[in-house]
Parts: C-alpha cells; sequence; structure tokens
C-alpha cells in the first residue's frame, strides 16, 4: 500500500500479528488508522510520512513499534501508548505536532525514539526504570520545556541561581543527564553559565577575557569530575554533550569541552572544540584576536587539589607536543591558527631570551610591548604585567 496517497483509513485485520515494513509508507492522505487488538509489532517506516494522520492508540498486546514507524507524521498530535511497547529508533522523530507525549511504566525507548519533534512536555511516572530509556531518547526535542507539566528547574529571584525541581530529581540527572540539544537542559546549562559568570564579575567588575577563560576553566576542574566508572565500562558515548556537566556533575573529555564552550560563549568569548575523532577532544579560544589551545579535562587533577594550568593557552606547536595529536588528525580547526606562544612578548612566533630581556625592560620603564602583545606578557593569566610574569617567563624559558 506504500505511496498510495488516496488511501484513507486502514483497519489491521482481527487476527494480524505485524504491520510490515514500509506497508503505508507515504500514504499522504490516510487520516485514521484502526489497530486490531491482538497486534504485537508495527515494522519500520510502516507508517513514515503518513502527513495527514492525526492520531493513533494502540492495542495493549503492541510489543514492538518499529525504527521510523511514524516518522515524519506532521499531523500527529495525539499517541497513547501501551505499558510493555518498546518505541524503536525515530519511532517518532519529526512529528512537528506531539506537543505531549506519556510514557507508561514499562514502556522502553531507544535512541532518538522522539528526536525533532515538537514535544513540549513528557509525561514520566515516578518510579518508572530510567534504564528503559537510551541516551539520547529525547535529543533535539527544541521546544521540550516541561516534565510531567512541571518547570524542571527554577531561578531564584534574589541570586539568579537556576537550581533543579528536586521532585524530578530521578528523571533529570538519568534520563537527561546525557541528552543533546532539549531545549530545557540547553537553557539550564545557560542559565547556570550566567550565574557563575555574573558571580565572577561581581568579585572583578574589570575581569579581563583572559582571567575570565581561566576562572571557567578553574570553575569546571573544582566542580567537575571524570566519570571513570563510565569510561571503564565504555559508555562513555552518554557523557558527549554539557547536559552531563550541568545535571550530572560527572562527564568525559567531549562533556568538558561542550561546557567550556557554552560557558565561554555565554561570557562573549569565541570558542570552539576540536577533536581527534575517538580520542580526545579539547577547544580553541580566542583571547584579544589571538587562538589558543585549552584542555580543561587534561588541567583537571579529579583529587581536590587545585587546576592544572598546563595546557591552558597553548599554541598548535605546543599542543602537538603535549598531546602527540598530529594536527593533520584534528577536527573542528579549520581556518584558525594558534601561533602565539605566551611570553612571545616580540610577537615573532617564538620565545627566547630576548623576550625576557624585553619583559624585563617593560617593567622597568625603559622599554614598551606592543598592545596586541600584552596578553602574551601575562605569564600568569591575572590580568596584570608584574615581576611574577617575569619569574613565570624565566622558568617556561629554563624548561624549553
Amino acid at each position: 500500500f506504500a505511496g498510495m496517497t488516496k488511501l484513507k483509513k486502514v483497519a489491521t485485520p482481527a487476527n494480524c500479528e505485524s504491520v510490515d515494513r514500509g506497508a503505508f509508507k507515504g500514504c499522504t492522505g490516510l487520516t485514521t488508522v484502526v489497530f486490531n487488538s491482538t497486534l504485537k509489532r508495527i515494522e519500520q517506516e510502516a507508517f513514515e510520512g503518513c502527513t495527514s494522520l492525526k492520531s493513533v492508540t494502540f492495542p495493549n498486546s503492541l510489543e514492538e513499534i518499529g525504527q521510523s514507524a511514524f516518522s515524519g507524521c506532521n499531523l500527529l498530535s495525539s499517541v497513547t501508548l501501551n505499558t510493555k511497547v518498546e518505541l524503536g529508533q525515530f519511532a517518532f522523530a519529526n512529528c512537528a505536532a506531539l506537543k505531549n507525549i506519556q510514557i507508561p511504566k514499562g514502556v522502553k525507548v531507544k535512541w532518538g525514539a522522539f528526536n525533532r519533534s515538537g514535544l513540549q512536555n513528557v509525561t514520566i511516572p515516578a518510579g518508572s526504570n530510567p534504564s528503559n530509556f537510551a541516551v539520547g531518547a529525547f535529543d533535539s526535542c527544541e521546544s521540550l520545556v516541561h516534565i510531567n507539566n512541571k518547570e524542571p528547574y527554577s531561578i531564584n529571584l534574589s541570586t539568579l541561581k537556576p537550581s533543579l525541581n528536586s521532585e524530578l530529581s530521578y528523571i533529570i540527572k538519568e534520563i537527561f543527564g546525557s541528552s543533546a540539544h532539549v531545549k530545557w537542559v540547553d537553557d539550564y546549562a545557560k542559565a547556570y553559565s550566567k550565574y557563575v559568570i555574573r558571580t565572577i564579575r561581581a568579585q572583578n567588575p574589570n575581569i579581563s577575557d583572559v582571567q575570565m577563560a581561566l576562572k571557567l576553566h578553574d570553575w569546571l576542574c573544582n566542580n567537575v569530575s571524570y566519570d571513570m566508572e563510565k569510561y571503564n565500562q565504555n559508555e562513555i558515548d552518554s557523557l558527549q554533550y554539557a547536559s552531563s556537566v550541568f545535571l550530572r556533575g560527572k562527564t568525559v573529555c567531549a562533556g568538558y569541552a561542550d561546557a567550556y564552550k557554552t560557558m565561554l560563549t555565554e561570557a562573549h568569548i569565541q570558542c570552539r572544540t576540536i577533536n581527534v575523532p575517538g580520542t580526545h577532544a579539547w577547544n580553541a579560544v580566542c583571547l584579544d584576536d589571538k587562538w589558543f589551545h585549552v584542555d580543561v579535562t587534561w588541567d583537571d587533577p579529579d583529587n581536590g587539589s587545585a587546576p592544572k594550568r598546563k595546557h591552558f593557552l597553548r599554541t598548535d606547536a605546543e599542543r602537538v607536543q603535549d598531546s602527540g595529536y598530529a594536527k593533520e588528525n584534528w577536527r573542528g580547526n579549520n581556518g584558525i591558527v594558534c601561533n602565539s606562544p605566551m611570553g612571545d612578548v616580540s610577537g615573532n612566533g617564538t620565545v627566547n631570551s630576548y623576550d625576557l630581556q624585553r619583559l624585563n625592560n617593560y617593567l622597568l620603564g625603559k622599554g614598551t610591548i606592543q598592545p596586541e602583545n600584552l596578553i602574551l606578557a601575562d605569564m600568569d593569566f591575572d590580568g596584570e604585567i608584574t615581576s611574577f610574569d617575569l619569574v613565570k617567563l624565566r622558568q617556561k624559558l629554563n624548561t624549553q
């Protein structure tokens, strides 16, 4: 029946156990589907692209709704599920009119089941098993703002600090703690970033971009830990986004990088994520029109001690030396070059004794440093050029 655009109504026979793959795909005139009480499976793409279908009710016998079974049914606004069905990948993807869904206990939801749907609210009863929801079940639900018809978080009107709804904690951390491009999660991450940035600015109203980049780097090191348990269990695919940082407080390299980018963006500092596919991720940050590498993951001691800064504001060459990752394997660095090493106050791309002499003369009032290179003289990243920077530069030269 695929592609029969004039087909209006379908009723499955009494003894039917399965609707085959693509059986009614592209039946754009289909408005009504009545399922028999013994139906067990709706195979993948069975009703994909049925753009006139507005509602479906599934029998209690149904066990599986296959991949993309109702994908692209953009008028589908009402879906009634039973308690034992499994929703395949993209089962209801791109269903723009689907604003609400109730997921009974026992339902299993695979990755992307509601991808790019119009969901605004999802109801998940207390006592639901989080393991029934695959990582990314609601990814790219860019209108989803309520859970169980409640706000997932609130903002204190005095401090402007966002706080997660404790009544929904069983849902938030386990089901949404690894999500990507979910509206309320992204909004919470931005709101929390703004709160952190506001707190930093209150302590130092004249803070420079370099100082802010360092403060946010340190905040992540101090408030987030590397999830070794997930890493050892080879489950790091669930920790690739900022959501794992702001909702769980545990992540892996890609999560650190995504969260750092989120925070710097809210601080109006340009940032990118760079990665070696399947291996590692970090950031490139633009400060005073110069690009630098920053690796928060490798600077997090993860043992309660002060954050390291070895991987903060590094050049391409230093990054290759630090990591061993050949530049040709990097992704995300198109169009940017990090070629200004800290300490290069002369601006010639290298750090040597001439830079030490020039910085010394500057501090003595006997010489100048070009304004665009002052950032490179701030070796301790405190926003000032002092004798402490001279000490740091001397230490760097001694270890080259």
